[in-house]
């Protein structure tokens, strides 16, 4: 697991923020945001991540993204609305 947007930058360890990867694309990311191209790549494959591994944590997730990502609001139920 790695964090989409780093630890190292933004001390956040919730659902939405922990994704699956291959530890030397983890080390080769280091510290560094990912790209918006990459995420622009991957949001399919974020999507179905995000369906698989939390959909049945939801009501915890979407109150994790209502906290840390505020201008979703906390009606958003939507995990193409946290992309």
């Amino acid at each position: 697991m790695d964090h989409a947007f780093p630890f190292a930058r933004w001390l956040n360890n919730d659902l939405w923020n922990l994704l699956p990867t291959k530890r030397y694309i983890n080390a080769n990311k280091s510290d560094r945001l990912p790209a918006k191209l990459r995420m622009q790549q991957s949001k399919d494959w974020i999507l179905d991540w995000w369906e698989i591994a939390w959909s049945e944590n939801k009501n915890v997730f979407f109150t994790q993204t209502s906290f840390a990502l505020p201008r979703l609001g906390v009606n958003t139920d939507q995990f193409s609305d946290v992309f």
